[in-house]
């Protein structure tokens, strides 16, 4: 069962509320945070260059390893959609700039039927950061440049 958008942000907001100090506390904390996502996922992909890599040293005939490394590139694709998909959709925020931090969006939330009102405070890598009416929230880039 899930939860609507909009209890949760509440529930979460408040919770950051009482957790983390006052609203320009945590707007300022909100600007300085890193993506938590980009490293995961250049991990990974290291990984797989060194596992690609080590089977080609230990003789493993090409193409073998060749079709190795397209299953694994398919399952990690898969497995990464939402955040690629994010990182991709930030570049293009970074690009396009349809919004930048201070201005009001209006966000549609289809599982409670209701539209979020906030201001941008920050544009990562992969997440938009908004101060709604109770608190701080992130936004996947991928949902920001999709209903932009």
């Amino acid at each position: 069962m899930e939860q609507s958008l909009v209890d949760a942000l509440r529930v979460r907001a408040q919770q950051g509320r009482r957790a983390y100090g006052t609203v320009a506390q945590r707007r300022e904390r909100a600007r300085s945070m890193p993506a938590r996502v980009v490293l995961p996922v250049v991990l990974a992909g290291g990984a797989q260059v060194l596992l690609i890599l080590g089977c080609l040293a230990l003789g493993f005939p090409t193409a073998l390893v060749v079709a190795c490394a397209v299953a694994l590139a398919i399952v990690s694709a898969v497995i990464h959609r939402r955040t690629v998909g994010s990182l991709i959709a930030g570049a293009g925020i970074r690009v396009a700039q349809p919004y930048v931090p201070g201005e009001q969006v209006r966000l549609f939330v289809p599982t409670s039927d209701a539209v979020v009102t906030g201001e941008i405070v920050r544009v990562g890598p992969a997440n938009t950061t908004l101060m709604i009416d109770d608190g701080l929230v992130r936004v996947p880039n991928s949902r920001m440049f999709r209903d932009r």
